[in-house]
């Protein structure tokens, strides 16, 4: 997955400034702009996006060179590739999205994100009409990375060296000579920004670097004796370790009393999938305080609640969300989880969308067209699939609409993304 975006504020004339400029040049479906040449928008730009990028990192980063992407409508594109450093991609322009590994990312003017050394991405085609957008990439190295002599023990994917440059290494975009020598930035171009932010962040109290976080005893993968089928291993494999521990939680009392469910597999794939959407939701802070107050003596607690239940919770427009808090008498509840859980699919079945969706496309294109609200997560989850379904511009423009109707607190789940890339694809 790639790392969370953070914001930089990019001023409003920008992609105005940034089309006008005459150092554009063609390169299949796109054009790039080899930054080499002090310009003074890129340049503040630039800065941003190296303190910001330093900040998330928890290190002052070290840039090796810049490269802009220009795509001026729906028909540029970017195939997968990858690169042998990290880079820092700030966004001018147009909302497209983008493929980061193996998820779908969208991304608005301003914001930026990093994308770790080795890892594929690309920006696809799109059916729907779409305005000019400029990527900002600034190839960015740790401490660590650069090493004595710097970069020089690199190699790249064909095993050819990369050129050590005899001073200010680090600061060089070290390619194979036989690259010509005016597309690369000179080190002071570079080394300038590296002070900059290296001054800026002096004394700052940075975060220390993020690490992957494993739970202690979650295994990677379900038990072969289990015997599910291939799919089913893939899809637990996938989750993240929070995820799976929830899981195999879960699949592990059933799959002690095998006569619970008459197929196992087809059991095991709707709990990964439900766990897989909603793990990570969270209640918003007025919703949690309602909450509270009405666990308040009863021996509840917020901890009670499990992550399907604060899922259902938060995927709930917020009045509904709040129906729920006020009409719970706690005193009367044997399983805070399933209550919530239950009140959740009731509102879902009471949903104007949810009721669409049963009736066919047209309603449910009928009923988004008025929505100008909250509307329920799943029957938005459900409705952007069958959009995506249609394999028409129109339908795919109706799904894209419908990712600004999910309730705050509840981010559309990463398959529905993936729905979204491939029919854009």
């Amino acid at each position: 997955m790639p790392s969370k975006t953070f914001k930089v504020t990019v001023p409003d004339v920008a992609l105005e400034h940034l089309l006008a400029c005459n150092t554009w040049a063609p390169s299949k479906n796109r054009c790039l702009w080899q930054y080499v040449r002090q310009h003074p928008l890129v340049e503040a730009l630039l800065r941003k996006l190296l303190m910001r990028g330093s900040r998330a990192a928890g290190e002052v980063l070290i840039p090796l060179s810049c490269v802009l992407s220009r795509y001026d409508d729906e028909h540029s594109s970017c195939s997968l590739h990858s690169h042998i450093f990290a880079q820092l991609t700030l966004v001018v322009g147009a909302t497209r999205p983008m493929l980061i590994g193996d998820s779908a990312v969208v991304l608005h003017e301003g914001q930026a994100l990093q994308i770790d050394a080795g890892v594929p991405h690309g920006i696809p085609e799109q059916h729907s009409t779409c305005g000019p957008r400029v990527s900002i990439n600034l190839f960015v190295a740790t401490q660590a990375q650069v090493g004595s002599p710097p970069l020089s023990a690199c190699l790249l994917a064909g095993r050819r060296a990369l050129e050590p440059a005899p001073q200010l290494c680090a600061f060089r975009w070290a390619r194979p000579v036989t690259l010509d020598e005016a597309l690369r930035p000179t080190d002071d171009l570079l080394f300038d920004h590296w002070r900059a932010c290296s001054e800026a962040l002096d004394g700052e109290q940075l975060p220390p670097r993020k690490r992957a976080r494993h739970a202690v005893g979650v295994p990677a993968e379900l038990p072969t004796e289990w015997g599910v089928d291939t799919k089913v291993a893939l899809d637990f494999a996938g989750l993240c370790a929070g995820a799976r521990e929830v899981c195999l939680q879960r699949l592990q009392r059933v799959v002690d009393d095998r006569e619970k469910v008459n197929d196992l597999n087809s059991y095991c794939s709707s709990v990964i999938k439900g766990v897989g959407d909603t793990f990570g939701a969270e209640l918003q802070p007025q919703l949690r305080e309602a909450l509270n107050f009405k666990l308040k003596g009863s021996g509840w607690t917020l901890a009670d609640l499990d992550s399907s239940a604060v899922g259902a919770l938060a995927g709930l427009p917020r009045h509904s969300a709040a129906e729920i808090v006020s009409s719970l008498n706690s005193a009367t509840v044997g399983n805070l989880s399933a209550f919530m859980t239950g009140c959740a699919k009731w509102h879902h079945t009471s949903c104007p969308l949810a009721r669409a969706l049963q009736s066919g496309w047209d309603a449910v294109v009928k009923v988004l067209a008025g929505c100008k609200a909250e509307v329920h997560s799943q029957a938005l989850v459900q409705a952007i699939q069958m959009a995506c379904e249609q394999h028409t511009l129109e339908a795919f423009e109706v799904a894209c609409s419908a990712l600004l109707l999910f309730p705050p607190g509840c981010t559309p789940p990463l398959s529905t993304y993936n729905s979204l890339f491939s029919a854009a694809c």
